[in-house]
């Protein structure tokens, strides 16, 4: 037994979850207040219940006795007779981060290594945590370079610097 103590509707959550074939979206419709909820908010609910701490521990208790029980994942297919979310006039960082965290998760349960590494590469260049950066030295006058890269640029050959004449 866990540790981790669930909550009345976590506990009727994973009830509902096991017995309707897995679909952690109808689960969480039929067992939270979702009637007033898109079917983006939804499945975004369903996900935060199924990432419970509690929740993961007690579905792993259950897969440990029965491994025919899956993991858990919200499917996020898209369905071409469902309208996408709105894409704003002009995103901002705030809605860009929002869902580039909705492609890690998405990619994190699919466990697709290379989407999770560029799903996380995004997050990191909208934080400003992850930013390509290249050394560029600036040479304004012959003293600057050395002996080898003047032998260098005498032979023909390209050096990595930029050369500003004045």
């Amino acid at each position: 037994m866990t540790n981790k103590v669930l909550t009345p509707k976590q506990d009727a959550f994973i009830g509902v979850w096991l017995t309707n074939g897995h679909d952690a979206v109808e689960a969480y419709r039929a067992v939270y207040n979702a009637h007033a909820m898109n079917q983006w908010n939804t499945r975004r609910e369903a996900q935060s219940v199924i990432d419970a701490p509690a929740v993961q521990a007690r579905i792993q208790e259950l897969r440990d006795a029965n491994p025919n029980i899956p993991v858990p994942v919200v499917v996020r297919t898209l369905d071409p007779n469902q309208p996408l979310p709105d894409l704003p006039d002009k995103p901002d960082k705030q809605w860009l981060l929002k869902s580039a965290v909705d492609l890690w998760r998405m990619s994190k349960h699919s466990g697709n290594l290379g989407q999770i590494k560029a799903a996380l590469e995004l997050i990191g260049k909208i934080t400003g945590d992850l930013v390509d950066r290249k050394e560029l030295r600036v040479v304004r006058t012959w003293a600057d370079l050395t002996d080898a890269e003047v032998n260098a640029l005498a032979a023909g050959e390209t050096i990595d610097a930029e050369i500003i004449e004045e």
